[in-house]
């Protein structure tokens, strides 16, 4: 976490949405979730992006993250 944002390394260029697929793509696997659940609703052209979680269980992507968190500390 970096101020109160979540940093994500993606090795995809920013070329033809391809590094917006591999973020989708991502966090597809990360939150044990269909791609087609996850959207990009703000920053599609933009480095900083907000994710829309659809059908997710806040608790449990909550504690996927938290678990993220303290193993980079």
């Amino acid at each position: 976490m970096y101020d109160g944002l979540l940093k994500v390394r993606i090795s995809s260029p920013p070329v033809d949405g391809q590094a917006n697929s591999a973020c989708v793509k991502y966090f597809s696997k990360l939150f044990k979730m269909p791609k087609s659940d996850i959207a990009i609703f703000k920053g599609e052209r933009s480095k900083r992006k907000r994710l829309l979680l659809k059908h997710a269980d806040i608790v449990n992507v909550t504690e996927i993250i938290q678990k993220i968190c303290d193993a980079k500390q």
